[in-house]
């Protein structure tokens, strides 16, 4: 291994352990070969499907071990990167978890760098065609159908009226597939695959399978009923907020905490109180209003969590669950009163009810 080689490995371990707080896993011979074989298999791959040009690597820039956090489930992955291409695979299966082209990314940052912009010359049909083309030669089979294109990332390409913006040479498109299990998608596993929006060349891979898939796919709560536990859901938690105000926040400034005083307590006691006073008014406007229904509750496997359940200061809410459970997801929107005070005119909240038995299982709220 070259000096060169030496330094980029020490510069990417280091990067990693300042990341991750961990030193890497000892890799045996055969590991290290067998993960090297691998990329260079997704390499030929490529090669084979057009996506990258016919140059052989020159040489292997790291191969390093780790505990990983890959999206929010750690396992120990093997990172293997080349001056071509940088992967991420499952150290037990050789699952690849990410795959990276180095060149054109790098290349596309020294376009920026020096200002350049180009004007939006892909059509939604042949992104979605190359999404699915590149998809097909790293996995190296046919996709599970078409993929589903950002339309966030394709609403900084195109105008309203469909006419094409300048772009700049790092901004991207998406496109993924959602996991799928007993006829239902997951809500948040999928594989999602970047492609350049200048010309539509391949920039990344990744496989998000992270869930535990559900212990039963039964659906005994119609549409209907989802959707008014739903609502009765979301005007709970509504009133639950404008109750914030009349609570004490000595959880949030505990007392004895070291301010330098009790006077200094107090008054960082009190801050909070007017805090959660301003909070709760806030919500008061929605309290008499009916939820409407953005978009017709559909059924999706989804990662329960405790958003309907904790205070809006609670970390504990958004705390990652790899178990699943089938559900109606209902999205809402309340629209508060003409002329009533408030920071939010609209508020938006996604419900999940359990298809089976009716349970409230969390959503998604905008705090």
């Amino acid at each position: 291994m070259g000096r060169r080689s030496l330094l980029i490995l020490a510069a990417f371990a280091c990067a990693r352990v300042a990341f991750c707080g961990q030193l890497p896993i000892e890799l045996t011979p055969v590991e290290r070969e067998r993960s090297i074989a691998r990329l260079e298999a997704v390499r030929r791959r490529l090669v084979a499907g057009n996506v990258i040009p016919d140059e052989p690597p020159r040489g292997v820039r790291w191969c390093l071990a780790w505990e990983g956090l890959h999206s929010r489930m750690r396992i120990p992955v093997v990172d293997v990167g080349t001056d071509q291409l940088s992967a991420t695979f499952a150290r037990e299966d050789g699952t690849l978890l990410r795959l990276v082209e180095r060149p054109q990314s790098a290349a596309r940052s020294r376009e920026e760098e020096l200002g350049e912009s180009h004007v939006f010359a892909l059509s939604v049909e042949r992104a979605a065609q190359l999404t699915s083309d590149y998809l097909a030669a790293v996995e190296g089979h046919e996709p599970p159908g078409p993929g589903r294109l950002d339309s966030y990332s394709l609403s900084h390409c195109v105008d309203p009226d469909g006419s094409p913006r300048r772009v700049l040479p790092t901004q991207t498109l998406y496109a993924a597939w959602p996991r799928g299990h007993g006829g239902f998608a997951f809500r948040d596993d999928e594989i999602n695959l970047a492609i350049s929006a200048v010309d539509g060349a391949f920039l990344s891979y990744g496989r998000y399978h992270i869930s535990e898939p559900p212990p039963t796919v039964k659906v005994a709560i119609t549409r209907d009923e989802a959707l008014a536990l739903a609502k009765a859901a979301g005007t709970r938690e509504v009133v639950k907020q404008t109750a914030f105000g009349e609570l004490e926040p000595e959880d949030v400034v505990p007392e004895g905490t070291l301010l330098g005083s009790k006077a200094a307590y107090e008054r960082a006691l009190e801050w909070e109180r007017e805090k959660m006073r301003s909070w709760a008014a806030d919500f008061k406007p929605f309290v008499e209003v009916e939820p409407g229904v953005e978009d017709e509750p559909t059924l999706m496997i989804v990662n329960p969590n405790e958003q309907l359940i904790g205070r809006h200061t609670d970390d504990d809410r958004h705390k990652w669950n790899p178990q699943t459970r089938l559900a109606w997801v209902a999205k809402l929107v309340f629209k508060a009163p003409e002329g009533a005070e408030g920071a939010w005119r609209r508020l938006h909240m996604e419900i999940w009810i359990d298809a089976e038995n009716g349970e409230v299982l969390g959503g998604e709220l905008p705090y």
